[in-house]
This record gives structure tokens, C-alpha cells and sequence, in this order.
């Protein structure tokens, strides 16, 4: 079972109380932090202008990830679907402040296997001596900077014993700040299919187009188990038997 490989790795790790160091950080956890948005939209609107800006920042993403772990370690993910936004703006993040679709910090994904708990500190660690090299910013993760390509907005690890763990599964989980372009501005008294616009001023706030995205460090001794997980945990969301 789950809660019996996860015992196994406390007790036979010895790496395991390092990995109980990294605790939970947030610098951004919405993505209008870094993708704003306006009044006048409806949330369907942001949902629809993050899935396009999803649609660019997933090839900058598996393009960067690869780079870092390798195409032999790094899995990419499927962009999010309307619907499953949609449906967790209204469910899960129902309290939340408009765009509640804001939310989702997993619109884009991928995963890095690890073989052990030692190979998943190296992993976590490399990365974050890059995303320090290359956003140019502080060490501090909980400093409060402009975001920067590739600095990590939050760190989640539900090996945590304080972790809110559903069904038992755990993983470290890094959501990230992409740069996808620079190249653009947002025209928000247009709607969410115009912000392709050229634009040069680099000194305006608008500039750019960015995205928070998830990076999950998986153990192997999970894995086989999360392909499972997810076939019934599609099947226990269906509403319809096509679906």
C-alpha cells in the first residue's frame, strides 16, 4: 500500500531526514500574480487567455526541463482542459477571489523520476541552483521579487508528516515562473484572444507573457502506483460514461 511504502522510506532512508528540511514555501500561488487580468472579464475569459499562454509557455517549459534532467528523466504532461479548470474554479476554489481559475498552478506539467530519496534532493537541488542563476534572483525564495524565468513561486513537499495527503500518494513539488515570450502586451479592453499584439517597451508592467508551472519530483517507488491512481481517480471524476 501506499502508507506501507512510505514507512518503508522513513524508516530505511537514510536520506529521508534531509528531504524533511525542505518545507512548504510560497512566493506566488495565483497566476494573475504573474498573468493579471481585469474586472471586465468573465472567468471563462481568463480561463481561455491561460490556456493559450499555456499552449506557448508548455513547449518553453519541456524545452528548459529537458535541458536541465535530460529527455531520459524528465516526462512531460498534457496542458490542462477547459473543463477541468472550469470545473475546479467552481468546486475547489469556489471561495476564492475572481479569477478563481487563478488557481491552477498546474495548467502545465511535468515530472522528474527519481530513483531514490537521495537522487530526488540532487534533482531538487539542481534545479534550484539554476533557477537562481538564471532569474537573476535572491536565494531567499520567500523574498518577494518581480518573477523571474524559471524562479520557483512555491514548494510543496507532502513527505511532510503535516502534509495534507489524499489516498496517501506524496511528492516534492516545485511550481515555477516561465517566461514564454517577450514579445507581447496584454489589451485587456479587447478580451482574452488579443493579446498577441506586438510590443516593444520593455519598461511597461504589461510586458511579456508569463506562467506558473508544476515540476513534480516523483520516487520510482511511487510511480507504478500514480499511473494506477490516476486511471481510477479519472474514472471516479467522470460524469458520463464516454468521459
Amino acid at each position: 500500500s501506499l502508507n506501507e511504502i512510505y514507512d518503508n522510506i522513513a524508516n530505511k532512508d537514510e536520506k529521508f531526514k534531509d528531504l524533511m528540511e525542505y518545507k512548504d514555501e510560497v512566493v506566488y500561488d495565483r497566476q494573475d500574480t504573474v498573468c493579471p487580468t481585469t474586472d471586465d472579464w468573465k472567468e471563462s475569459d481568463y480561463i481561455q487567455l491561460l490556456l493559450k499562454i499555456g499552449a506557448k509557455a508548455q513547449k518553453v517549459f519541456d524545452r528548459e526541463m529537458i535541458a536541465i534532467f535530460g529527455a531520459h528523466n524528465y516526462h512531460g504532461g498534457y496542458l490542462k482542459a477547459f473543463e477541468r479548470m472550469k470545473n475546479k474554479s467552481e468546486a475547489d476554489y469556489a471561495q476564492e477571489a475572481f479569477p478563481k481559475s487563478a488557481k491552477n498552478l498546474d495548467i502545465v506539467r511535468g515530472s522528474i523520476n527519481c530513483k531514490d530519496v537521495a537522487d530526488l534532493i540532487a534533482n531538487v537541488e539542481k534545479f534550484k541552483r539554476i533557477s537562481v542563476e538564471k532569474s537573476g534572483l535572491s536565494k531567499n525564495v520567500n523574498e518577494k521579487q518581480t518573477a523571474g524565468h524559471l524562479q520557483i513561486a512555491r514548494v510543496k513537499n507532502t513527505f511532510l508528516t503535516t502534509a495534507d495527503v489524499t489516498g496517501g500518494y506524496r511528492s516534492f513539488m516545485l511550481n515555477v515562473v516561465i517566461n514564454v515570450d517577450g514579445h507581447h502586451k496584454f489589451y485587456f479592453d479587447r478580451g482574452p484572444n488579443d493579446y498577441e499584439e506586438e510590443y516593444d517597451d520593455k519598461s511597461s508592467t504589461m510586458y511579456g507573457l508569463k506562467m506558473i508551472c508544476e515540476l513534480q519530483f516523483l520516487l520510482s517507488d511511487y510511480l507504478n502506483v500514480k499511473k494506477k491512481m490516476h486511471t481510477y481517480y479519472k474514472i471516479g471524476r467522470a460524469s458520463t460514461q464516454k468521459e
